[in-house]
């Protein structure tokens, strides 16, 4: 798929809220690609104020921004993997895995939906 194919259409796009999601959602949007963002609060450490994500987003060009607080999934699935001992080469706990299960499931229409139908990327 080429940038032009997108063009004047709206895209739901799976944004992290960092460099190369602010590159990407800027370089769409120059393209004529009207941009959604969806990020997942997850009770990430790193990010000290979760709001600021949205800012970044919509300054580099996003059309919205939505949050999708999916902190209690997270959090279950997190339980799950303590059980399994699931640790990343037995180090730390391999949440980045799990959440890459947790936020598609979010983010997908429900069933049977026609309301404004997106393309949806991830990066």
């Amino acid at each position: 798929m080429k940038a032009s194919d997108l063009k004047g259409k709206t895209i739901g796009f799976a944004a992290s809220g960092g460099l190369d999601s602010c590159t990407i959602t800027h370089w769409l949007s120059s393209q004529g690609v009207k941009v959604i963002c969806f990020t997942a609060d997850l009770g990430q450490p790193d990010e000290d104020n979760f709001s600021d994500i949205k800012e970044r987003m919509l300054a580099s060009g996003a059309l919205d921004f939505i949050s999708i607080d999916l902190k209690k999934e997270i959090a279950e699935i997190g339980l799950e993997l303590i059980q399994c001992n699931a640790r990343y080469e037995f180090g730390y706990w391999n949440l980045t895995g799990a959440a890459r299960q947790v936020i598609p499931e979010s983010v997908r229409p429900a069933p049977g939906s026609t309301s404004n139908p997106l393309t949806c990327m991830a990066i």
